[in-house]
């Protein structure tokens, strides 16, 4: 048919359509082309390397939009305090040595410190993307100052909650993986170190986190009021605790998931009418 050429260039040339494949198939056997490929790419032309370019390029506008940030965030909130909440089933610091020896001798662990180390790993993970993306869409209104206490202290929280997660799991591993029955003293000396990193030094270096966000949110407009208010409150509450309160360790999370509940109807309060000043596009 006129239009259709069958040669291994043609990729972007005539304007035949789909129905024009059956007649140019005998044709091209010759030449080894593909038509309904040709016809394809002519339909929407673009050439194979264009469309697969596109195709790419939306998958990382996709992974860099807002929504991907309060998904990664909301994902982190979770994970965490499902992990913490098994690995802070462990005796308590103030647990005597037979207590501690009887959990370990307690059948039924099913690899709950395995499972729950990869769970804080994986939270991680999402925090470092919700930072990411989040430092993405300010872009050139970030200031440089509280951007840098953002992305400092989001990196220090992800490795010290690390630290503090593998302590807590270790000697569950060593039952799990080892078949060794931890040492009470040892058990008890690890989950003391893990409490004071996880409620002591975290806490500080999450209210670094929290101010710098709502320093961010504040100058750039892109959180609201309230939940600027709200997180001055916690990053002091954080900041200022002299206590090494377990339950505690859930704030900062619970904050990570309002935030990021907060930026994902953001937009949609946008559409209904309501006026809102969205993250850069």
């Amino acid at each position: 048919p006129r239009g259709v050429r069958t040669t291994s260039t043609s990729w972007t040339a005539g304007t035949t359509h789909c129905a024009s494949t059956a007649p140019a198939l005998q044709s091209s056997q010759a030449t080894g082309d593909h038509p309904w490929l040709n016809c394809s790419m002519r339909d929407s032309g673009a050439n194979p390397k264009r469309a697969r370019s596109g195709r790419w390029q939306e998958i990382r506008e996709n992974l860099r939009s807002i929504e991907a940030a309060a998904t990664a965030g909301i994902l982190h909130s979770v994970l965490l305090v499902i992990a913490l909440t098994i690995l802070l089933a462990t005796p308590d610091i103030d647990a005597t040595q037979e207590e501690i020896s009887a959990y370990y001798q307690t059948p039924g662990f099913d690899h709950r410190g395995l499972l729950a180390f990869n769970l804080v790993v994986f939270s991680m993970i999402g925090f470092i993307w919700f930072v990411a993306v989040i430092r993405h869409r300010i872009g050139d209104r970030e200031p440089r100052f509280f951007a840098s206490i953002f992305f400092g202290g989001g990196i220090l929280y992800a490795a010290l909650t690390l630290i503090g997660a593998a302590l807590l799991a270790a000697p569950l591993v060593l039952l799990e993986v080892g078949g060794q029955e931890p040492d009470a003293a040892v058990a008890a000396m690890m989950r003391s170190v893990a409490v004071v990193i996880l409620a002591g030094a975290v806490p500080r270096v999450q209210a670094l986190v929290v101010f710098s966000t709502a320093t961010l949110g504040r100058i750039t407009n892109t959180l609201p009021k309230w939940l600027v208010l709200l997180s001055y409150l916690i990053g002091l509450g954080l900041f200022v605790t002299v206590t090494f309160f377990t339950p505690g360790i859930y704030l900062f999370p619970a904050w990570v998931a309002v935030v990021s509940i907060a930026i994902l109807i953001a937009p949609q309060a946008s559409r209904d009418g309501e006026p809102s000043t969205p993250l850069r596009p």
